[in-house]
């Protein structure tokens, strides 16, 4: 294989516990064991170029003849087979190191070589001259025949996985994309059972498990699985876990007995590896898009997964009008998985700097709904009126929170990236930018004028103009029952909803302005059911802001009017606060009209939002949610329909 080859194909390092399969052999013919293996006829013998797994099988009836003991012992080591099978079934994968862990038992005798020696020097000998490393560790595993404590099988159990994660960080600094190799062929059952868990729980997206049963001509690859330790329960245990109780209730210790040694609270080696892991658990709660993560560059990668897993991943302030529906989390998450099935599924494509790009504006996109006060140009605003308190009035934030998004990314960078190193202004500006266009009210033509502010090289700004139409797309998709938690919490929502509403309006009765004919709205909202809420709620919302409204003035140009003026502001405030709340019980329940939406291609240029409706739901709602998908993308097409069309179904 030449340079060139070499460097196309995929690094890989394999983990391996040795186990006892050449020793029955090698007990029988004690004058092998000092024997450097293998020989440099055996290696003749064998044919050593194999190109394929089917090469290594004509040899294997040789290896179980009786007069050619070096063969037998090869063909008997689990350890060599299945990591020869590997890498026949795997054309793509460059093995660039083998690391072996033995028990330290003997063959025969306490001068004879280890289980492990053994092992080393046969995978040594046929792998080396393939520019393979292999080494070995010797660590007591606590079974085997000196066992002589039940808690020495989690000992080494701690042992095996601390010396597995010293030789994965040094591997993934050299090859941050390669792949791990859990080979679960050889050594104690128990250990391969625990080891083959522990590698899926650990969730690392570039490992596999392998196994090659006995005699069996295939080796089977085990995969990754998108399971992870229990959290939930991990939680819950936290007093026991991490204090020092006088007891650890009966039925909590017969549950998890294997995480403590008595019931005075000492943790097993095992609790103490799980209490050392809990950090990395409590910020990887929730998907953050990490398949997609691995599109990007190691540093690009490195930033962002240290940003969302840390930083935007508890970002609550997206949620900061607890009124309206989910803007937070769970929202960017989704809007993950609709960008990956679009480049899973159509002909979309990304460069590594504009899936950062994109990405860190998923996350970032609606943070403007914590905005308190504003420096954003207002009607009839002066200089001299400096910050107005926006925060007083949530139809404004929810109007312009994309705005103020792009405010607060300006005003506080460390606070929203922290110190990511090679960020870069240049870098900040796009996705204020992208964040700032993906509400409805702004157009791409804007977008483009104000990008050149930042570039003037049509490429980047083609590029960049790309992604604020993908987030305006995306955004508009994300339609779903799941931004309302569940129809539980809507219905104690709701309530709470209308005794804020009823409250405020009680308030404003004892403070009536005279100027406003709104009392008579008011006593009606005082007089409000929680069967009101929806339909007449959005009546009465709609009553005040007409009845409250300045004369030829919208509602939202009377909030402003009485922003700048500062007149009446704790009044409209409040007149405000009780009409958005009353609007969004009929808001949530266009949301619950949908159970699911997913956005898939057909590997072309054609793309398809489905809406899988929930039970029950109007036909109305379900029509009119289909016409702002497509409203949505009609107002990005110019710029998308290169890279593909849309259809929107109901299923």
């Amino acid at each position: 294989m030449n340079d060139a080859q070499t460097q196309k194909l995929r690094p890989a390092l394999m983990l391996l516990v040795c186990g006892t399969s050449v020793v029955k052999w090698a007990k029988q013919n004690p004058h092998f064991l000092n024997q450097k293996i293998p020989s440099s006829g055996t290696m003749e013998k064998l044919g050593i170029a194999w190109t394929s797994y089917a090469d290594w099988k004509r040899t294997a009836p040789a290896f179980a003849s009786p007069t050619d003991p070096e063969l037998a012992v090869i063909a008997s080591c689990a350890e060599l087979s299945s990591t020869v099978g590997y890498l026949a079934a795997n054309p793509d994968i460059q093995l660039r190191a083998v690391r072996l862990i033995c028990n330290g038992e003997r063959v025969n005798g306490p001068d004879s070589p280890t289980f492990g020696t053994i092992v080393y020097k046969l995978l040594r000998g046929f792998l080396g001259g393939l520019g393979i490393q292999v080494s070995l560790t010797t660590r007591k595993f606590g079974v085997g025949v000196g066992t002589t404590g039940a808690d020495q099988a989690l000992v080494g159990f701690e042992r095996i996985v601390t010396w597995a994660d010293k030789h994965i960080a040094t591997f993934r600094q050299k090859n941050p994309q390669g792949q791990i190799v859990w080979n679960a062929t050889s050594g104690y059952k128990a250990y391969t059972a625990m080891m083959t868990l522990w590698a899926a729980a650990e969730a690392d997206p570039d490992a596999t498990t392998v196994y090659l049963y006995e005699n069996s001509a295939v080796v089977q690859e085990l995969g990754t699985l998108p399971v992870h330790w229990d959290i939930a329960a991990l939680d819950e245990l936290g007093p026991w876990m991490h204090a020092h109780p006088p007891k650890v209730p009966d039925d909590i210790f017969r549950r998890y007995r294997g995480l403590f040694k008595n019931q005075k609270g000492t943790l097993s080696v095992f609790g103490l590896l799980l209490k050392a892991r809990r950090c990395s658990f409590d910020s990887s709660r929730s998907g953050y898009g990490a398949w997609l993560l691995e599109r990007l560059s190691s540093t690009r990668k490195a930033q962002l997964e240290a940003l969302i897993r840390g930083r935007w991943n508890h970002l609550w302030v997206g949620d900061q009008i607890p009124e309206t529906v989910e803007h937070s989390r769970g929202h960017s998450t989704r809007l993950v998985q609709f960008l990956g099935m679009l480049l899973w599924s159509t002909s979309l494509d990304l460069e590594q700097e504009d899936l950062f790009l994109l990405l860190a504006a998923i996350w970032l996109h609606d943070i403007g709904h914590g905005m308190v006060e504003s420096t954003k140009s207002w009607p009839g605003q002066s200089p001299q009126n400096g910050p107005l308190p926006v925060g007083l009035f949530p139809t404004l934030v929810r109007k312009y929170h994309n705005e103020f998004t792009d405010e607060l990314l300006a005003s506080y960078p460390n606070l929203f990236w922290g110190e990511v190193p090679h960020a870069g202004d240049t870098t900040q500006q796009v996705v204020r930018l992208i964040c700032k266009y993906h509400r409805q009210s702004l157009l791409l033509s804007d977008f483009k004028s104000e990008l050149h502010n930042i570039t003037a090289d049509s490429e980047e700004i083609r590029r960049y103009t790309r992604l604020a139409a993908l987030l305006k797309f995306l955004d508009g998709c994300d339609v779903q029952t799941k931004r309302t938690v569940d129809e539980d919490y809507r219905e104690v929502r709701h309530h709470r909803l209308l005794l804020e509403a009823v409250a405020l309006a009680r308030i404003a009765l004892h403070n009536s302005n005279s100027s406003l004919q709104v009392d008579g709205v008011l006593n009606k909202i005082v007089k409000m059911l929680p069967g009101d809420l929806g339909a007449v709620s959005t009546r009465l919302a709609k009553e005040l802001t007409t009845a409250a409204s300045l004369s030829e003035s919208t509602w939202e140009q009377t909030l402003i009017a009485a922003m700048v003026t500062g007149k009446e502001l704790d009044w409209y405030s409040r007149l405000d606060k009780i009409q958005f709340k009353l609007s969004q019980p009929e808001h949530f329940e266009k949301h619950a009209a949908v159970d699911w939406v997913g956005v898939s291609g057909d590997l072309k240029k054609k793309s398809k939002v489905t809406l899988l409706p929930s039970e029950g739901a109007p036909k109305a709602t379900l029509n009119q949610i289909v016409a702002d998908i497509k409203k949505e993308y009609s107002l990005v097409e110019d710029v998308l329909k290169e890279d593909f069309s849309l259809a929107v179904v109901i299923a």
